[in-house]
């Protein structure tokens, strides 16, 4: 098939959506599909920008990265309205390059489009309507999560508004259980498929070395730590505080990511601080390579893309506290780390890795298992559901 895929962001993005998008896209690329990308360039100036994540281009994959501009003041003050009533922080910045776009003498066989974006979907949407074909929307985030108040005053708007949108797809894929049981609010009419994200094992770096320390022992944490949003590494120091062989080992704290001053100055209060270090923001290549070298790999209770990357390092993982779902579920049912629920099961995993550490004898994730979590895999899934879409459009017309 000739597929079309619409994005807001693509490396060298740093963010998670990039990732998703290029990972699938050429995952698809490898299953035999023509895929071309229409996405946002970004300036070596964008705090999202990662030279370390630089695109890979290959043979079937067609990439448009438009810079985003304005035209004109109608568009501006429309631009702005979608600003305000949908969930996208940015819309403007693809929406604006359609007009510049010539796709009426592509033979595209279906549009799959990604959210949060109000204008990735209005881009496919009005897409789909002039060449008659049929398009998948993909939602990676729950839609009324985060919110400000403002936000959550306008939330009726917001969700009339995404229903209007989304009315007219042929399917929806999603990254969680989680946000498909959001999206039966909407009621949205059509099949909803779960894929979720992975890691594109042809984007690691070339050498990723585990080497263990006698007598120590390393947690590392990458990502992002703001309050309140499920990221937190105090139970991890509360139960260390309450082990009585923490004194055996020289144990360590890495974490990379940005995290608030709020939260740095949070941690520093406890009285473990002097085991916490807090490294910054860094290239996902860094976060990758100290991920690699760490005895244990630190994450929160809430279902992130964070898993994706422990896993393709092969490194085992302690949640801080479990989500009682996706996460938990993964860890248990491929015994890759922990997932406690209570103070008492992260005493336990904290007393079981420290007599690993000390045996020098903390297991890895085995290839076979970290393989069910590439992309390459996703795509495969990918695959199915828009051959099936574009079968049953090309029946119905």
């Amino acid at each position: 098939m000739n597929i079309l895929m619409v994005a807001h962001a693509y490396p060298p993005n740093r963010t998670t959506a990039s990732r998703r998008t290029h990972g699938l896209s050429h995952g698809l690329v490898q299953l035999g599909h023509s895929v071309t990308l229409l996405s946002e360039r970004i300036s070596e100036n964008d705090l999202r920008y990662d030279s370390t994540n630089k695109p890979v281009f290959k043979d079937g994959l067609n990439t448009v990265l438009v810079f985003p501009h304005q035209q004109s003041m109608i568009n501006k003050l429309y631009c702005n309205l979608l600003d305000f009533i949908s969930p996208s922080k940015r819309p403007r910045k693809l929406y604006n390059t359609l007009s510049s776009l010539d796709f009426n003498n592509s033979k595209f066989d279906i549009i799959w489009a990604t959210f949060p974006d109000h204008c990735s979907l209005a881009i496919a949407e009005k897409l789909s309507r002039k060449l008659n074909i049929p398009w998948v929307v993909d939602f990676r985030d729950c839609y009324q999560d985060k919110m400000s108040l403002l936000q959550r005053l306008l939330l009726p708007v917001r969700m009339n508004s995404l229903k209007n949108v989304i009315s007219s797809a042929h399917a929806i894929t999603s990254v969680a259980k989680a946000l498909s049981d959001q999206l039966n609010r909407i009621k949205p009419n059509i099949p909803v498929y779960i894929i979720e994200n992975a890691f594109d094992k042809n984007r690691l770096p070339k050498t990723l070395i585990y080497s263990p320390i006698k007598k120590t022992i390393s947690f590392v944490f990458t990502g992002t730590i703001i309050k309140n949003v499920g990221q937190t590494l105090i139970p991890l120091l509360d139960s260390l505080k309450r082990n009585e062989r923490l004194i055996d080992l020289n144990v360590k704290v890495e974490v990379f990511g940005r995290v608030t001053q709020q939260v740095i100055n949070q941690h520093k209060k406890h009285k473990l601080a002097n085991l916490i270090n807090f490294h910054g923001i860094v290239s996902r290549e860094t976060a990758l390579m100290n991920s690699a070298k760490a005895d244990i790999l630190v994450m929160g209770h809430i279902m992130s893309s964070k898993l994706y990357d422990y896993i393709s390092v092969q490194r085992p993982i302690l949640m801080t506290r479990s989500d009682f779902g996706e996460c938990e579920r993964h860890i248990h049912d491929n015994n890759i780390g922990w997932a406690p629920r209570n103070n008492d099961e992260m005493d336990a995993a904290i007393k079981e890795i420290f007599y690993m550490a000390k045996k020098r004898n903390i297991p890895s994730i085995k290839p076979g298992i970290a393989k069910k979590f590439e992309y390459s895999e996703r795509a495969k899934k990918l695959d199915k559901i828009l051959t099936k879409v574009a079968k049953k459009f090309t029946y119905q017309y």
